[in-house]
């Protein structure tokens, strides 16, 4: 199956959520989920993103030019 920005995208919040959980009865699924996370942004989309903004930066629409930014913008503040 293609990857489909939307999709993998929706992925995010869920795997992130896990990492703001504190309570230390919790720990293993924090680490379980924070890997998980980590991942997915490693291994799925860091192998495809670079290449489809890169494309969508190009594009002769300013609306996808737009898109690409935030994009960009988001995925940056979501890696850090």
């Amino acid at each position: 199956m293609p990857d489909h920005i939307p999709l993998s995208l929706i992925s995010l919040p869920t795997s992130r959520s896990g990492a703001f959980v504190v309570d230390a009865e919790l720990k293993e699924e924090l680490e379980v989920t924070t890997h998980a996370y980590e991942a997915l942004l490693r291994d799925h989309l860091g192998f495809w993103i670079a290449p489809f903004l890169e494309t969508l930066m190009m594009a002769d629409s300013e609306v996808y030019r737009a898109a690409a930014a935030w994009l960009q913008g988001t995925l940056a503040r979501l890696q850090a």
